[in-house]
């Protein structure tokens, strides 16, 4: 990988896609799901992925993909960005989170990781929010296995379960997830 210098401040939210899910019979990605960091060493998150009742693994553990996802820091900010009307001229599921990265952010620069740049008009709300879109073809990160898969205990496809809760591959129930 070569490096082209550091980019002007720091960055605020992180948007990564896999897979936008546009163009396609059907929705590749149906669960969409926004939930608040516990404590100040996580972040928030939204994110679209596959439907968890599609693959159980076990009791109360499911394994989804991910299409898609957004981190904010601090956490305890993010609201349940899959049903705010500031976002519904957004044409896909990444858009919304890239509205949403730009929204959020507490810095200049919002890195958004996805293997298409986004449209021109969100470098323009990005400009007039201030806000700096730091573009990364996803095909440039680092080879290894992406992660784009994970676990999760609490599945909600499980009569007994509650809310996912997954950070770093793991997972664990969370009353304070958004739906």
């Amino acid at each position: 990988m070569r490096e082209s210098g550091r980019a002007p401040g720091e960055i605020g939210v992180v948007v990564v896609i896999f897979d936008d899910d546009r163009g396609r019979r059907g929705e590749r990605y149906p669960y969409q799901l926004t939930w608040l960091g516990e404590h100040g060493q996580e972040s928030d998150m939204a994110f679209y992925a596959t439907a968890p009742e599609r693959a159980i693994v076990g009791p109360g553990i499911c394994r989804v993909t991910y299409g898609g996802f957004l981190l904010s820091y601090p956490p305890g900010r993010l609201g349940d960005v899959w049903s705010d009307a500031d976002y519904r001229f957004a044409e896909s599921k990444p858009e919304v989170l890239l509205l949403a990265a730009l929204d959020y952010s507490r810095e200049r620069i919002v890195v958004h990781a996805a293997p298409k740049p986004p449209r021109a008009v969100f470098h323009q709300i990005a400009a007039r929010l201030d806000r700096k879109i730091l573009h990364l073809p996803i095909g440039t990160l680092s080879p290894r296995p992406s992660g784009r898969s994970a676990s999760c205990t609490s599945c909600p496809a499980t009569p007994s379960a509650k809310s996912p809760r997954i950070t770093s591959g793991s997972c664990r129930e969370a009353p304070r997830a958004v739906r």
